[in-house]
């Protein structure tokens, strides 16, 4: 009983996420998805106790590289070509 409650509030909230996607930049999106595993990887070690290969905190860092290049061509700081492609007026959907 409990874990069929946990998947339908589970696809609720899956579906409640895809939804605010359509309704956002893709920037946005983008550094949403470049904080996902960061997050998850120091909750699970605080929470649970997890621990990390090297290899592990290479792909985390890997992540927040990405999300630093997010934020320097959503800044206009690439150049003209990069700021074009970051345009605001284009959203998902």
């Amino acid at each position: 009983m409990v874990i069929s409650v946990v998947m339908i509030v589970l696809i609720m909230l899956l579906y409640a996420v895809i939804k605010a996607f359509q309704f956002t930049f893709i920037t946005s999106a983008t550094l949403f998805d470049c904080w996902t595993i960061p997050w998850v990887m120091v909750l699970t070690y605080f929470f649970i106790g997890s621990r990390y290969s090297i290899w592990q905190y290479f792909g985390v860092a890997i992540c927040i590289l990405g999300l630093a290049l997010a934020l320097l061509s959503d800044a206009g700081l690439g150049g003209e070509v990069c700021s074009r492609f970051s345009d605001h007026s284009r959203r998902f959907g």
